[in-house]
């Protein structure tokens, strides 16, 4: 369960480069609500008899790092947006199926309160998931592709990369 991670994708979303949003409050209210699912998981553990662990997910830090390799590159503004967008959906896509399993877990226990709390977590990340979606879907992925109208050559990768994470973003731009 993803728990010593939460600052990793407002990081992420706050170089965001192209994307209108105010710069103050990128990343912030998720960080924020990565906070909330923290302390609700460790609420609800608590509540069961159990206690978290402190170990670092070894899965989410490998994410988070791939996301740090995006942000070292040297992409044009919009390629950069649609890299970070798609770093950050992966950590989401990943608490998503953590959460799942937990609230599946707490179902089968018959543990009703943990599961109305985890099910509230899961909907919060599919909520975040769906917003970062809709962003990329709305114009970044567009822009980065070339695909905007406007009379251009798609957007390429400033250098060569040196990152095999940064080639397959290479690759679907």
């Amino acid at each position: 369960m993803p728990l010593r991670n939460a600052s990793g994708v407002p990081v992420l979303l706050r170089a965001l480069k192209s994307v209108p949003m105010a710069s103050g409050t990128r990343g912030r209210c998720h960080l924020e609500e990565s906070h909330q699912h923290q302390s609700r998981l460790e609420n609800t553990l608590s509540d069961m008899g159990h206690r978290g662990n402190d170990e670092t997910c070894k899965g989410m830090e490998g994410l988070l790092q791939e996301g740090e390799g995006v942000l070292e590159e040297d992409f044009e503004d919009d390629v950069m947006d649609a890299a970070i967008i798609g770093a950050a959906q992966e950590v989401e896509h990943y608490e998503i199926c953590g959460y799942g399993t937990a609230r599946a877990f707490a179902e089968e226990l018959g543990e009703e309160e943990a599961m109305k709390l985890l099910a509230q977590t899961l909907d919060e990340e599919k909520a975040a998931n769906a917003k970062l979606n809709a962003i990329a879907e709305g114009a970044v992925n567009k822009r980065a592709s070339g695909r905007t109208g406007r009379d251009r050559e798609p957007a390429k990768p400033r250098r060569q990369s040196t990152s095999a994470k940064s080639s397959t973003w290479k690759q679907r731009a």
